[in-house]
This record gives C-alpha cells, sequence and structure tokens, in this order.
C-alpha cells in the first residue's frame, strides 16, 4: 500500500505526541485552538494496544470503539482539520497515545 502524499502549500510543520494518562478517558490533542490545514497521525510505536481518534465522544473500548483506530506500526492516517484542538484521543491502555504532524 503506497503512503498518501499531502500537498497543501503548508508554510510550517509542527510535531507533536499526545498520550492518554487514564485509558478510558478521552484527552483532546490541545486545549488551545491551533489552525491547521492536515493533521498526519500514527498510534504510537510502544502503545500496548490500539488507540482511537476523534471528536470529544471518542471511545477505544473494544465493544463500543467510536473514531478512527489506529494500531501501532500501520501506516499513519492523514486527517484534513482547520483546528488542531477539535481533535480528542482516547486509548484501552494508560499511557498510550498518538504521534503526529499538524501542517499550517
Amino acid at each position: 500500500m503506497s503512503r498518501p502524499v499531502i500537498d497543501v502549500g503548508a508554510s510550517k510543520v509542527v510535531s507533536f505526541i499526545k498520550n492518554v494518562t487514564t485509558a478510558g478517558t478521552a484527552v483532546q490533542i490541545t486545549t488551545t485552538v491551533t489552525p491547521c490545514t492536515t493533521v498526519i497521525l500514527s498510534a504510537r510505536l510502544g502503545n500496548t494496544n490500539p488507540v482511537v481518534i476523534g471528536d470529544s465522544n471518542v471511545i477505544a473500548a473494544n465493544a463500543t470503539q467510536r473514531g478512527v483506530v489506529l494500531i501501532p506500526g500501520n501506516d499513519p492516517f492523514p486527517l484534513k482539520v482547520k483546528d488542531l484542538s477539535l481533535l480528542y484521543v482516547d486509548s484501552q491502555t494508560n499511557g498510550d497515545g498518538v504521534c503526529g504532524v499538524y501542517l499550517q
């Protein structure tokens, strides 16, 4: 499977990481309004289990998952979004999380 190529004419690329301290609790990627054009996310390679990204209603629990499931080692997931603070992450295991970049 080929990796996506995104050309949005970004003037800035910013790396980030976000861990979920308490599994089962949706955590906002950032609480600060952060304008962007695209976010590219992946589950951290050291995660014990998959994580899930989505809105504030995201759920990682197996029986009721809601959002986009990210599995450690899988290809990154590109997402067009205008504000990084709209995204949340949840995990099945304490301390698991996502890493990524956003383009401005």
